[in-house]
């Protein structure tokens, strides 16, 4: 039984609200009463000194950016966006927001207290319009101490940083880049694109597309809606989606990729691979190495998988809904059945098993073949 993230049903609101402003184009010039004036305020910069191990951020509207600290001081710049009607109103707005900056036993906690219910009409949400108020922070973080963000609408940026960084958010991009240390990313509504990190990286999204690049750790995805496309990882990556595509390219380590509803790409794998998919097709290329196994099925989708290079191997074809035919050369059959197929290619080698219950199975060894062909062994409904 699949299980949503605990924020999913939160991320139906902003959902939604995306969805309705796209119509905006159409249906503004009906609309009255919009505060079409944008206001730009500083927000008073902070600078602490402190040595807690963890710094704890909270914004409700804006952005974050990150960025690692020279001499070690937690310091903090912003400025403020507020759209109003006239600049009076504006100024009485912006003088509502507050950086709050405290410290207990384990952690400094920064606090943005924003406004708490600007002039906003049902049209105005719906379009866009109306009173708002967003505050973009620049937060120059100290070296020895990891971060949590914590948003409710509200992008995040973070470059260079050396400790572990976790960021939550119900509606907002995350990008993150040039990391030390493990990522966790919590995510309702928005992109998620993170690359060169040295650490692990988690991922949780509900309503999003997730871009990896050059992770050093272990990866996992779990995705609700939305594609995932990573490449070049030193290590194992799981990923689990509902509903998406997937693209998978480069990765040293082992593959767990389970897809309710979507297709998926695999190129060049050196680890183990483990591939079940719901209602989709799988097009991967891999490189067979000795001591490694491929599993790879689908419930109605069909299935095409290169072996690339002349490494022994042995095959496990299934096709319940199609008939076998074809060879690879070289080969020497154990069973040769209409619907399964056993059998090795010289003696020892990885393990290869591809079934598709209700879609093609193609398998071929384009090495072995002459010219470089890739006809081998295919299903034929």
């Amino acid at each position: 039984m699949v299980t949503v993230p605990r924020f999913a049903v939160r991320a139906l609101v902003a959902r939604l609200g995306r969805r309705a402003a796209a119509c905006a184009g159409l249906c503004l010039p009906f609309v009255a009463g919009v505060a079409d004036a944008e206001h730009v305020f500083d927000v008073p910069s902070r600078s602490v000194s402190t040595q807690r191990p963890q710094i704890f951020l909270e914004l409700p509207h804006g952005s974050i950016h990150l960025e690692p600290a020279p001499d070690g001081q937690l310091r903090i710049q912003g400025r403020q966006r507020v759209r109003a009607d006239g600049r009076a109103r504006a100024e009485a707005l912006a003088a509502q927001t507050e950086l709050e900056v405290f410290e207990d036993e384990q952690s400094c906690r920064v606090h943005v207290q924003m406004p708490v219910s600007p002039k906003r009409g049902f049209w105005d949400w719906v379009f866009g319009s109306g009173e708002s108020v967003h505050v973009n922070l620049r937060v120059e973080v100290p070296a020895h101490a990891a971060v949590h963000v914590r948003t409710t609408s509200a992008d995040v940026y973070a470059t260079g940083l050396p400790s572990a960084l976790r960021v939550e958010t119900l509606s907002g991009d995350v990008s993150l880049r040039s990391l030390g240390a493990g990522v966790h990313v919590e995510s309702a509504a928005g992109k998620v694109h993170i690359e060169d990190v040295r650490g692990r990286v988690d991922v949780e999204a509900v309503d999003s597309n997730v871009t990896l690049r050059r992770i050093g750790g272990n990866c996992r995805v779990d995705l609700t809606d939305g594609d995932v496309d990573a490449a070049e990882l030193a290590r194992n990556i799981e990923v689990q989606t509902r509903r998406g595509d997937v693209r998978l390219a480069d990765l040293r380590g082992n593959l767990e990729l389970s897809t309710a509803n979507g297709n998926a790409i695999v190129r060049h794998v050196r680890g183990d691979v483990r591939a079940q998919l719901a209602h989709g097709s799988l097009d991967a290329e891999l490189e067979p190495r000795v001591g490694r196994y491929y599993e790879m099925t689908s419930r109605t989708g069909d299935l095409s998988v290169r072996l690339m290079g002349t490494t022994p191997f042995q095959l496990h074809a299934h096709a319940p809904s199609g008939v076998l035919q074809g060879t690879i050369p070289g080969m020497t059959y154990e069973h040769q059945g209409r619907h399964e197929i056993r059998g090795h290619v010289e003696n020892g080698g990885p393990h290869v098993h591809v079934r598709s219950d209700e879609g093609d199975v193609h398998v071929c060894c384009p090495a072995r073949e002459s010219a470089g062909g890739c006809h081998g062994i295919k299903s034929r409904s």
